[in-house]
């Protein structure tokens, strides 16, 4: 009896963290279906006396944020081992690495075998970039923003364009409509949710390439009219949700000159210095990074 209880709480805490589905949903991404074994009412419950608790917790421990620039901090860039993360050469390894496997992912998903236990393109999307990269951000750092290939192609893109002219600009630099707010990402997000968990053929990988496809038309279409690091700042779903994830991480990055981050689009109405902009990161000399 004793046994049963335990497996009945344990269940019920873990419907209500999300790591559970109910009784009449497919699993995520894609894998074998599981029943519970509680009632409905009960798994809502639990999911509803989770989410209760988490606000309730916020409610009485937050209270503020002083001293939100005034933490203990420890540069990993006065060690030689850590002058090696932010190298341009490991950084160009990273993105390389990165646009090949995307690059591998669609081409298994078009020309491969269609069972998802024996393509590349479900594991690699689902398991390792979608679940994997949200834990490194979270425990590691925005990762995400360092070798995201999206990003990456399109300005390997923009420097082949400036080197026949230096002045020569492939995006558009429309300016940001200020009412959008980040609700491009809101809606990209939702429509991503609505694959993960509802759609039918989120498995196949024929159908993965063709959405990794047409997410690559709109993100490149958002770098085009508003230019790169606003698109990802405003409209790009998963820059924005790996930095969310990103900010629980114990590592961050700084750039100690004002007159940098003066210069850029994302951050010159911020205050104090800059945090977490890898735009005035990568521009900014190595005596001013941290």
């Amino acid at each position: 009896m004793r046994g049963r209880v335990s497996r009945l709480v344990a269940v019920t805490v873990a419907s209500g963290l999300g790591l559970t589905a109910p009784r009449f949903a497919l699993g995520h991404g894609f894998g074998q279906r599981y029943d519970l074994p509680v009632p409905l009412w009960l798994w809502v419950a639990g999911a509803a006396a989770a989410v209760a608790l988490s606000f309730a917790v916020i409610g009485v421990f937050v209270r503020g944020t002083p001293g939100l620039h005034d933490y203990p901090r420890v540069d990993l860039l006065r060690w030689k081992l850590g002058r090696l993360l932010p190298h341009r050469a490991t950084r160009l390894a990273a993105r390389i690495l990165a646009v090949g496997l995307l690059v591998l992912v669609v081409a298994a998903g078009v020309a491969g075998s269609q069972n998802p236990t024996r393509n590349l393109a479900p594991t690699a999307i689902w398991v390792i970039w979608w679940v994997g990269l949200a834990y490194v951000s979270a425990l590691l750092g925005n990762v995400w923003a360092l070798i995201n290939p999206w990003a990456t192609l399109f300005e390997w893109a923009e420097a082949f364009v400036r080197r026949g002219d230096p002045e020569a600009r492939l995006a558009l630099g429309r300016r940001y409509p200020r009412f959008l707010g980040v609700w491009p990402a809101v809606v990209l997000f939702l429509g991503f949710a609505w694959i993960e968990l509802v759609f039918r053929g989120r498995a196949v990988p024929a159908y993965l390439a063709l959405l990794t496809l047409g997410y690559s038309l709109v993100t490149w279409t958002g770098m085009l009219i508003f230019g790169r690091a606003v698109w990802l700042q405003q409209g790009d779903p998963f820059a924005l949700a790996f930095g969310v994830l990103a900010r629980f991480a114990p590592t961050e990055v700084r750039v100690i000159s004002p007159a940098v981050c003066s210069r850029c689009v994302l951050c010159r109405d911020r205050p104090r210095i800059c945090v977490d902009c890898y735009e005035c990161f990568a521009s900014a000399s190595p005596s001013q990074r941290h």
